[in-house]
């Protein structure tokens, strides 16, 4: 049984890239020593942990749009600063 990179099983499927990026792929795999499979589904998860934070920074800037006194926008300039901070730690 094959396992994916969460311990459950992995999922088999095809997909179709443009040459050049898969060339690109190829090449970032044996150098980083990973399969196809693993490099693959480490971008995937990659990209949709950037989604969500996507997502999350949209919501808190539409909740925090138009502050209603300066010290709240100061509070929200923190506040997003520390957000910033906290997603480049973890890319």
């Amino acid at each position: 049984m094959v396992v994916g990179i969460d311990k459950r099983p992995a999922v088999k499927t095809a997909l179709s890239v443009p040459a050049e990026l898969f060339d690109q792929g190829e090449a970032a795999a044996n150098e980083l020593g990973l399969s196809r499979s693993g490099l693959y589904a480490s971008a995937l998860k990659d990209y949709l942990k950037r989604l969500e934070q996507e997502k999350i920074r949209a919501s808190l800037e539409e909740a925090y749009a138009e502050p209603d006194d300066p010290e709240e926008e100061a509070v929200l300039a923190g506040m997003f600063t520390r957000y910033a901070e906290a997603v480049r730690d973890h890319e």
